[in-house]
């Protein structure tokens, strides 16, 4: 997904995320190595081979949300 988020990110250049989830889905994102670092969708581990040095959120920080029906996921306020 591609947008601008100045208020959020800083700056007014576009911004890109990839959507892991949807309305009622679960996502929790663990920090850490190795496996420990990961996405899970519902539960299951997101396979995410793309993802440069297993670096799943870009923050480093860890979140567990619970996707609103008819919403698209963001992280807690000050996390992303």
């Amino acid at each position: 997904m591609l947008f601008s988020a100045p208020d959020r990110y800083g700056f007014s250049a576009s911004v890109l995320q990839r959507v892991v989830g949807v309305g009622r889905d679960r996502v929790v994102c663990r920090t850490g190595s190795g496996t420990a670092a990961r996405i899970t969708v519902n539960g299951k581990p997101l396979a995410e081979p793309y993802v440069k040095q297993r670096d799943v959120d870009g923050v480093h920080k860890t979140y567990d949300v619970t996707v609103p029906k008819g919403r698209w996921p963001r992280p807690p306020s000050g996390t992303g």
